[in-house]
């Protein structure tokens, strides 16, 4: 067994000292002019990490750190991460490969094995949040007779998300009944992911917080962005203040992305226009102040979409835009703001995108993201041409990525089986003699060249001219013979009995619908039935813990579940829309001229439904929503 050698990450012991050091649990001695080799300077650090002693720590993400080295088979971090909920995980690429997700509680943490004596570099970061406390990091671990190689300083554009759980990732691999631990949460799974990998940078950063918001609430326990963004640490209120604020010359943003306000219209006290406006502009005054020129993207809350028309969240929004338009008032022509969709048109299914009605899923962040791009890209292009070239959502040598389509498969509902019928599934074939890029076997490579992956390989198609298809030897094959073939096969259709309303409820049982604003004290913004619903099946978050009451779960909100025949989706093609039977109801959104001030339109295909008795939101919304008619 080869002898392992704890690299301390010291800024230089003295020479001819021995040092002994802890790496998973037994001491390792070592000598300090191999340590010399191993100074701050030659990894690098993406987030707000800062030295103590002779280890490095960081509380806020990413908190990645990147070696590059030679002559070793392994190598290993010596960590100590969060003891709260562990273990936490740590994402880690080497050589630019596939992201390997890593449990760790502490000790080494052993992020590679089997390598060549060759060039490598590794890169690894934290995936929760900085609420669950500090990582420290005590050196790497490398085969004895290695050698640790300078990192170049990054020129890549400098990105750092500012936001609340949905940018921490939150949940983002979870469900609605799940509890959230560092397991189902991964910000290398968010928007800001695919936003800095469009970018063509590994420089971003994240500064994150699970109900975090702009103005304060619950008596100000909570701690708004604008006192958690100057320190170097997160911090809490037992703590009094922040212990150390962070030294912003040390690093400078290119692009800030300000993604805020969802957790001020879920908990928020007496949210107005002008409390929001005023908050969020103090917050982006703030972000001014410490990155002087740096391009401020502000987003649109993406719960705005699917809010039921709440006027608290209204307030949110229209205060959030007059904020930047009182920036801009003043000169400040860098602060731009972008919208994320509307209830007429969401960009992401309010029910399949998100993991627990307000945090998106990986596809939910993932075209969350692409649909940012549209134009959020044009202004990084706009202001920083000579780190974002090209044209399109891209900058050009960017990672591409393609999000998932979010197509909806319509079926029919019918009272009548359908019986012993078949359909025939086949995917789609690729036109022409293009070509598809996969990567060539191992076993095809010379000695000391390392295959690659099909995914990273599928890009060559479309630009040939960055790693992996430029490499020499090649690690991709784009010959014509890897094109899709066409599979046909037939597949029979099954029927069964769907209740289309929530599963139904046992006599007696309760369904819960939303207190009505007459109902509620001054201050408090009534909700919707739509997110009410979810509270019958045990959801234990908002708006199902709010005080006061915001939803009403008494025994006598039963509903009645009407039971149909539907056949089940097939891998057949389905068309869009069937046209009804003579006399059959149709239901469509009424347009926004229709309603009164306060009612926000819906779309046709949440009014779709209510053509089949179901009976939650916008079906039974007052004013009507939808028109139905026969």
């Amino acid at each position: 067994m080869a002898e392992l050698l704890l690299l301390s990450l010291c800024f230089g012991a003295a020479q001819g000292k021995h040092v002994a050091v802890s790496a998973g649990g037994a001491f390792i001695q070592m000598r300090s002019d191999v340590t010399d080799v191993t100074t701050f300077s030659k990894m690098r650090f993406i987030g707000r990490w800062y030295p103590e002693g002779n280890v490095m720590k960081h509380s806020w993400g990413t908190g990645t750190f990147m070696v590059r080295f030679r002559g070793s088979a392994s190598l290993g971090a010596s960590l100590q991460s969060p003891t709260y909920q562990a273990p936490h995980y740590y994402v880690c690429q080497v050589d630019e490969g596939p992201d390997i997700r890593l449990p760790h509680s502490s000790g080494t943490l052993v992020i590679a094995e089997g390598l060549s004596p060759s060039e490598h570099t590794i890169k690894c970061g934290r995936s929760s949040e900085a609420s669950y406390g500090t990582t420290t990091l005590a050196g790497v671990v490398l085969d004895s007779g290695s050698e640790v190689l300078p990192l170049d300083a990054s020129s890549h554009l400098r990105y750092e998300a500012i936001g609340d759980s949905i940018t921490a990732g939150f949940k983002v691999t979870g469900t609605a009944q799940e509890q959230a631990t560092p397991r189902n949460e991964d910000v290398f799974k968010t928007y800001e992911r695919h936003l800095a990998d469009a970018w063509g940078t590994s420089d971003w950063r994240v500064v994150a917080k699970s109900g975090i918001s702009i103005l304060p609430y619950l008596g100000g326990a909570e701690k708004v962005m604008e006192l958690e963004f100057p320190c170097r640490t997160f911090w809490a209120d037992w703590q009094g203040s922040c212990p150390i604020a962070w030294d912003f010359e040390d690093w400078q943003a290119d692009v800030v992305s300000i993604n805020l306000g969802t957790n001020d219209f879920a908990f928020g006290d007496a949210v107005t226009k002008a409390s929001f406006q005023k908050g969020y502009k103090d917050l982006v005054v703030l972000v001014r102040s410490k990155y002087p020129k740096a391009l401020i993207l502000c987003i649109q809350p993406l719960q705005y979409s699917c809010g039921g028309g709440s006027a608290k969240l209204q307030a949110i929004v229209e205060g959030l835009e007059a904020a930047v338009e009182e920036m801009q008032q003043s000169g400040d022509r860098k602060v731009r703001y972008h919208t994320t969709g509307t209830m007429q048109s969401p960009w992401l299914d309010c029910q399949t995108h998100y993991s627990d009605f307000t945090h998106p899923t990986v596809e939910g962040n993932e075209i969350f993201a692409e649909r940012l791009l549209e134009t959020l890209t044009n202004d990084v292009r706009f202001f920083f041409p000579e780190k974002c070239s090209g044209s399109g959502p891209r900058c050009n040598g960017a990672v591409v990525t393609t999000a998932p389509s979010s197509t909806t498969t319509t079926t029919t509902a019918s009272t009548t089986a359908t019986a012993d019928s078949s359909t025939t599934a086949s995917t789609t074939a690729t036109a022409g003699s293009e070509s598809a890029c996969v990567a060539r076997p191992q076993s095809s490579l010379p000695s000391g060249s390392w295959a690659t992956t099909d995914s990273y390989c599928a890009n060559c198609a479309n630009d040939g001219s960055v790693w992996p298809c430029d490499t020499d030897p090649l690690l991709c094959d784009c010959s014509p013979q890897n094109v899709t073939t066409s599979v046909s096969v037939t597949v029979p259709t099954t029927t069964l009995a769907t209740l289309l309303s929530t599963t139904a409820p046992e006599d007696g049982s309760a369904t819960c619908v939303a207190r009505p604003q007459s109902e509620l004290p001054s201050g408090s913004w009534a909700t919707t039935d739509a997110y009410c619903v979810k509270c019958a099946i045990g959801y234990e978050w908002w708006p199902c813990d709010s005080v006061p009451s915001l939803c009403d779960c008494s025994p006598q909100n039963v509903t009645t579940s009407v039971s149909v025949t539907v056949p089940t989706t097939t891998l057949a093609p389905l068309p869009t829309t069937t046209a009804p039977e003579d006399g059959s109801t149709t239901c469509a959104a009424r347009p926004q001229s229709e309603l009164p001030s306060g009612s926000w339109a819906t779309t046709d295909a949440y009014c779709a439904k209510c053509a089949t008795g179901y009976e939650w939101w916008p079906c039974d919304s007052q004013p009507e929503l939808c028109s139905c008619s026969r």
